[in-house]
């Protein structure tokens, strides 16, 4: 696949995809750039996916980019608190988004990229599967070892705070 197409073909999505996040044309504008520099200098290996995984990687490298953004820029908006008791104990629904942004962004990616798209797009564990390549059950598990991952980083950083 040619870099030119791979643009023109993805570049609206990516862009909605992180305006979502950031609420400012700007920033999603610079979220897609970034992602697209990246792109180029690892289009060596990118150029061997097939469409649907190089969009599907590129849309989660942009949502990652907007969230560093977001996290940088301090933008951040509460988490719809249905989204937090989801996945997190009673005792941290009181942290801000933006821890809660950063923690799922330290996850290994494909546990962090999984919550995001479950939790945070709604999209069901069929259609992750669909979207990343996996199998739905390979969805249901990252979001259950991404659940459980989570929960202790939060846990560990209780426990930091209280000695």
């Amino acid at each position: 696949m040619d870099f030119e197409k791979t643009y023109w073909n993805n570049k609206d999505k990516m862009r909605a995809v992180a305006w979502r996040l950031l609420h400012s044309q700007e920033l999603a504008e610079e979220a897609v750039h970034d992602v697209f520099v990246k792109a180029v200098l690892l289009w060596d290996e990118l150029s061997l996916l097939a469409p649907r995984r190089l969009t599907a990687w590129l849309l989660l490298a942009v949502r990652y980019r907007a969230l560093d953004i977001l996290a940088k820029e301090e933008r951040c908006t509460p988490m719809q608190e249905d989204v937090l008791e989801a996945f997190l104990n009673p005792s941290f629904q009181e942290r801000p988004a933006k821890d809660i942004l950063k923690y799922l962004t330290a996850l290994p990616q494909k546990y962090g990229s999984v919550l995001l798209l479950y939790y945070i797009y709604g999209y069901r564990a069929r259609e992750i599967g669909q979207l990343l390549g996996i199998a739905t059950n390979t969805a249901e598990q990252r979001l259950s070892r991404g659940r459980r991952l989570l929960r202790q980083l939060l846990e560990d950083e209780e426990k930091e705070m209280l000695d």
